[in-house]
C-alpha cells in the first residue's frame, strides 16, 4: 500500500461522514431560513392585525356617528310628521283680536307661528259668522217687532 492508497482509504472512510455532515449543514441552513421566514410572516401578521384593528375602531366610530345621525333624523322626522297643534281657542281669539286692531294676516301668522292659509281661513269663517249673526239679529228684531 502506498501513501496515496492510505489517503484514499482514509478518505473513503470519511466520505459517508462528510455526506452526513453536508446533509446536516444543509438541513440546519434550511431550518434557519425557515425560522427566519416564519418570524417575518409573524411580524407581517401582527402588523396586518394592528392595521385591521385600527380600521375596525375607525369603522365603529363612523357607525356610531351614523347611528347618531339616524336617531336625530328619526326624531326630526317624527317631530315634522306630528300634526300641528292647530288653532286652539286662545290662538283663534288672539288672531281675531289682532285682526280687529288692524294687523295683516301675514303679521298675525308670523306672530302666532301658524300658516298664513290658516289665518285666512279663520278670518273668513269669523267674517261669515259675523254676517250670519247680524242677519239673525236683524230677523229676530223684525219678528219681535211684528208681534
Amino acid at each position: 500500500m502506498t501513501g496515496t492508497d492510505v489517503f484514499l482509504l482514509e478518505f473513503s472512510e470519511f466520505l459517508p461522514w462528510l455526506a452526513v455532515l453536508a446533509g446536516a449543514s444543509a438541513g440546519g441552513i434550511c431550518l434557519w431560513r425557515l425560522r427566519t421566514i416564519i418570524a417575518l410572516q409573524q411580524f407581517r401578521w401582527v402588523r396586518r392585525q394592528q392595521v385591521l384593528e385600527a380600521e375596525i375602531t375607525r369603522l365603529r366610530a363612523t357607525l356610531a356617528g351614523v347611528r347618531t345621525s339616524i336617531d336625530h333624523a328619526e326624531q326630526e322626522s317624527a317631530r315634522l310628521q306630528q300634526p300641528a297643534a292647530g288653532m286652539n281657542f286662545t290662538r283663534r281669539s288672539q288672531a281675531i283680536r289682532m285682526f280687529k286692531h288692524g294687523e295683516s294676516p301675514d303679521q298675525i301668522a308670523a306672530a302666532l307661528t301658524i300658516p298664513r292659509n290658516e289665518v285666512d281661513l279663520l278670518l273668513k269663517i269669523h267674517q261669515t259668522l259675523l254676517k250670519v249673526n247680524h242677519f239673525r239679529e236683524s230677523n229676530v228684531e223684525g219678528t219681535i217687532k211684528l208681534k
